[in-house]
């Protein structure tokens, strides 16, 4: 057989690989599609959890806030309702 035939055969053989190659490879491209829409979907997901964990965070620390305020302002009136050594000056409407 003449060399440059066996070249020409070769590069076909060489071809129909790539071929196939190119034809396995866009069979994936649905799943790969469906994989990035459900990694999207994913990311989307986390960014709301994130943003609600942060938003609870804020809540629980407004919360707490309060709480020392209120905590602070129980303690103010009870050390006032102990100094109090008459009943005049523990009526609060005069």
């Amino acid at each position: 057989m003449h060399p440059d035939v066996q070249s020409l055969l070769a590069v076909q053989r060489d071809d129909l690989e790539i071929y196939a190659l190119e034809s396995r490879l866009a069979a994936l491209a649905p799943r790969l599609a469906a994989l990035e829409s459900e990694r999207a979907r994913a990311a989307q997901e986390l960014d709301r959890a994130r943003k609600a964990i942060e938003a609870d965070e804020a809540r629980h620390r407004e919360a707490m806030h309060k709480l020392d305020t209120h905590r602070q302002l129980v303690e103010r009136s009870q050390r006032q309702y102990e100094s109090v050594t008459s009943p005049r000056e523990g009526d609060t409407r005069s």
